[in-house]
């Protein structure tokens, strides 16, 4: 049995995304979330070995309406059903939508314990 290798929490969800990668566009099913990365449902996994970049494209609803999350990322590991997928660079403003959306999701089920992004995030000025 394969140990549990992800070191941060992970809040279940269940968004529509789209993956663009060399073979074309595909939807999918993001299943959870974490600051860092995610678990995505996608019915043709053999298109995704280990290590395959991707765009992803995700489309959440928020207070101030319809609200586009763009970044690239990383197949880090395929299991029955889906891959477990690291962030590796996002722009700021699609940043500040994962990071709501992030943790909206933890807070209904009350983990709220956000991780620092281990990813680069363009035009993000902050200071810490």
């Amino acid at each position: 049995m394969e140990s549990e290798r992800r070191v941060f929490p992970r809040a279940k969800v269940s968004i529509t995304a789209q993956l663009v990668h060399d073979g074309g566009e595909e939807a999918c099913t993001v299943t959870n979330v974490s600051m860092n990365g995610l678990f995505v449902e996608v019915e043709k996994l053999e298109r995704f070995p280990a290590e395959t970049m991707l765009k992803m494209h995700i489309c959440i609803d928020s207070p101030r309406g319809a609200r586009s999350i763009n970044f690239e990322a990383q197949v880090m590991r395929i299991v029955d059903g889906g891959m477990g997928v690291q962030i590796k660079n996002m722009p700021a403003e699609s940043f500040r939508q994962w990071r709501y959306m992030v943790m909206s999701a933890m807070q209904k089920q009350d983990t709220l314990d956000l991780e620092e992004p281990r990813f680069t995030v363009q035009g993000h000025n902050e200071t810490k």
